[in-house]
């Protein structure tokens, strides 16, 4: 794919219809840009897609619905390993269509779409890939009559029911499915079945593992005329809210025993919703090892489904019924992934593992992954019955988000011979979708890569950072970085995180001859421990709906439906190489110290190609940092326009008085008009919010004698921005005589403090624990500290 020329940036025509190679994409979102900056530039936001599915195999009509797409000249999906073709057939500020050519080798199930513009790429908005004909209906007003199998398109209405009826013959099983919150919307779906007398046959709501969609079969004993009925169960609705209802001979299956396949060999995967019937498929040796879709039928005439399955060369077990007491526990050789079905509320699974004193081993349990509605509790028990360990959920906060991760633990035998670990259901739904899979490892070092860009637009001749953090688990070393899948002319720097590191931002480059368009990106971590090698591929979470914030303004957290993505669109990053930038952004600090109850300032350089005279505007998000109108923000920023004839410009930070002392990162963006395209920069720094003052004492401790004199210098150890007084107090103490109130007055560094050490105190250590006080701003600032430590020691007796 080629960025469109010069020409087609100027008048907005159509490019020539263009073909994309999609490897694995995913579309994902960036995390720490605003839609809606404070600078009154909007990014490129697709609210809806109309319809949300396509079918493969032909050519599709879409239409994106948002807002800053009048430049829309492409479309990023994150079909694995399969080619389409985009053509743009008309777009405006608020919709852009596309005819989309599908291949028929495309698979079936959620993806990632993007539009691309040319102010950059938009957030991912989840589309589905279906191989029924698409039946976009206008909102039925009355009863809409359709023919199985269907694959219908239509808008969540407000206060309505939507009614279609079809036919059946006696003995005919049909499946039925609704697609709405899985595309990332606030929609909670109801179908409700009836026949021609109006009487309710069957009804599904929120079905664990699929969100609050649902899928289910009915098996219709009489031939005759029946009615689907759709509606949101809270009859609320939204402009932007779609669904997709699927009807058909599928399978109404979610899952698969075993959730892995081996790449290279064949696999027999057993479908606990379909009776057990078994699918056997081979997927590429080259699959990645990583969460894919795949597609299943029972039968070459029948229609498919998909279901999510992990590619990887671990040993599978499956539960050997019966298996429901650790008597009778399936034997497992470790390594190796355990799979099973909590078919019963009361089903427990239990599995015999052979340790050896002083092992370690790694237990990881997952299930929501899976589409399970299984809430997982593990239990290990040592060879004499006795239960070591028993966990659940484990919850892992990071400032103002949580991430909750299931059942996980690590163990060290403590005696050799058989353990038994249990696996059960905490909800006790006990359904065949409740399948779950259990890995146990040899513990060993581990990484792993969160990327906080996941979505890139990148100029020629510039870099845009990219914030990686890295998780740690027995290994402290340095950790290389691999970037794959980068076009020629694109790299990555730093490609070391050093040892002990956890964080980096590094700077994606483009030289001035990188191939304009797009591209998807992997960054690999990988580091050496001994004789082990170990890797990671960045993750990231791509932001898919708003974010929506309560009426103090407070951000909520996310939905389920946004927390966990699919598969596809988690582990890339998207690029979009475009023209050179007309501007450069320079910070000359990477670090700002700012003082708690005073405003900050801090140069931005810039830099113009000749006769770029368009106004710089900027803004900053990160850490503590808020809007200036939310009172409830502790730091907001103000920054002036950059003029044509201004190379300098300064930033300025205020904070309230609930700032937290803390370093944080962040994310400066700087936006200007070239023309009619928009060019946002990204650059960084480190927040570093320190008290006025922070005394310390030289020498912190000192060691003396009964009835000596002891000197100590306090020194304010003021911040840059702070000139004022420090006083500091502190109480008596009975053995020594010192002054109790003393002040460091503005102008000066430090006080001398002499310190009285009485000829009958006693032998022991005294600590002095000063109390500091300072008028900041308007605010009253007090800080514990410092401590002197005088340690009272009788002098050696005299040697005889």
């Amino acid at each position: 794919m080629t960025f469109p020329p010069e020409a087609i940036l100027k008048n907005h025509h159509p490019p020539k219809r263009l073909a994309i190679l999609f490897h694995s994409a995913t579309l994902v979102g960036l995390l720490y840009i605003a839609l809606h900056p404070a600078n009154g530039y909007a990014a490129p936001f697709v609210e809806q897609v109309v319809p949300p599915v396509v079918q493969r195999g032909k050519t599709n009509r879409v239409e994106l619905r948002g807002q800053q797409l009048k430049q829309s000249f492409d479309l990023w999906a994150s079909l694995p390993g399969t080619r389409w073709t985009c053509r743009p057939l008309s777009t405006n500020d608020h919709t852009a269509t596309f005819e989309v050519e599908v291949p028929a080798d495309a698979p079936l199930g959620l993806y990632g779409l993007r539009a691309a513009t040319h102010d950059g790429l938009s957030n991912v908005h989840l589309f589905l890939v279906d191989e029924l004909p698409v039946q976009q209906l206008a909102p039925p007003s009355t009863l809409t009559p359709i023919q199985l199998p269907a694959c219908i398109a239509a808008a969540c209405r407000e206060a309505t029911i939507d009614r279609y009826s079809f036919a059946v013959v006696a003995g005919q099983q049909v499946s039925f499915e609704v697609v709405g919150n899985r595309f990332g919307k606030d929609y909670d779906p109801l179908l409700s079945l009836r026949n021609a007398a109006g009487v309710l046959l069957a009804q599904a709501d929120n079905q664990p593992g699929l969100f609050f969609d649902c899928r289910f079969a009915h098996k219709f004993e009489q031939a005759g005329t029946y009615t689907i009925e759709v509606q949101d169960s809270r009859f609320s609705g939204d402009p932007t809210w779609h669904y997709v209802l699927r009807m058909g001979d599928f399978p109404a299956c979610q899952v698969a025993i075993p959730s892995s396949v081996v790449p290279g060999k064949e696999n027999v995967l057993r479908l606990p919703e379909a009776n057990h019937a078994e699918v056997r498929l081979t997927t590429p040796a080259t699959q990645p090892h990583e969460w894919f879709y795949q597609e299943v039928r029972l039968s070459d005439k029948q229609l498919a489904t998909w279901v999510p399955l992990h590619a990887d060369p671990q040993n599978h077990q499956l539960e050997k019924e019966p298996n429901a007491t650790a008597a009778t526990a399936t034997q497992v050789t470790v390594p190796a992934t355990l799979h099973g079905v909590l078919s019963t509320a009361d089903d427990e699974d239990w599995f015999q593992l052979d340790l050896k004193k002083g092992q370690n081993i790694t237990i990881r349990g997952e299930a929501r992954q899976l589409g399970s509605p299984v809430d997982l509790e593990l239990a290990l028990l040592e060879p004499k019955g006795n239960e070591v360990r028993r966990v659940d959920d484990l919850v892992v906060r990071n400032r103002s988000e949580s991430e909750t991760y299931e059942a996980r633990f690590d163990f060290t035998a403590r005696l050799d011979g058989p353990h038994a670990l249990l696996v059960r259901d905490l909800i006790s739904t006990g359904n065949h979708s409740s399948t779950y899979r259990v890995e146990i490892t040899e513990s060993g070092p581990e990484l792993t890569l969160q990327s906080e860009v996941a979505r890139i637009t990148l100029p020629r001749e510039t870099y845009q950072p990219i914030p990686l953090k890295l998780t740690r688990t027995r290994f402290t070393g340095p950790v290389e970085l691999e970037l794959l899948g980068a076009p020629s002319g694109v790299h990555l720097e730093p490609t070391t995180i050093p040892a002990d590191s956890t964080e980096i931002v590094c700077h994606l480059i483009a030289a001035a001859d990188a191939p304009l368009g797009l591209s998807t990106l992997q960054i690999v971590a990988r580091g050496t421990s001994g004789d082990i090698q170990i890797s990671a591929v960045a993750q990231t979470l791509p932001l898919i709906d708003k974010r929506t914030r309560n009426k103090d303004l407070q951000v909520l957290a996310l939905r389920d439906d946004q927390l966990y993505p699919p598969p596809s669109l988690t582990n890339r990053l998207a690029l979009l190489v475009t023209p050179p930038s007309p501007f450069d952004v320079q910070l000359p600090t990477s670090t700002l110290v700012i003082t708690k109850y005073l405003p900050s300032h801090f140069p931005i350089s810039t830099t113009r190609r000749p006769g770029f005279a368009s106004p710089i505007t900027f803004d900053g998000q990160g850490g503590q940092i808020g809007a200036e109108e939310e009172e409830r923000s502790n730091i907001f920023l103000r920054f002036p326009t950059a003029k044509a004839d201004e190379s300098q410009v300064q930033g300025n930070v205020f904070n309230r008085i609930n700032t937290r002392y803390e370093t944080c990162r962040v994310d400066l963006t700087a936006t200007a008009m070239d023309k009619e395209r928009q060019i946002t920069l990204h650059r960084t720094f480190t927040l570093d919010t320190k008290p006025a003052f922070s005394p310390t004492v030289e020498p912190a401790s000192t060691d003396t004698a009964p009835g000596t004199t002891v000197k100590v210098r306090l020194l304010a150890q003021r911040t840059g921005d702070y000139t004022g007084a420090v006083r500091m107090m502190t109480q008596a103490i009975p053995d020594l005589e010192f002054k109790e109130e003393i002040e460091i007055p503005a102008g000066q560094e430090e006080f001398e403090l002499t310190i009285q050490v009485k000829p009958d105190a006693r032998p022991q250590r005294y600590q002095i624990r000063w109390q500091s006080q300072g008028l900041v701003g308007k605010y009253e600032e007090e800080i514990n500290g410092p401590i002197v430590t005088i340690n009272v020691k009788l002098p050696p007796a005299p040697k005889k």
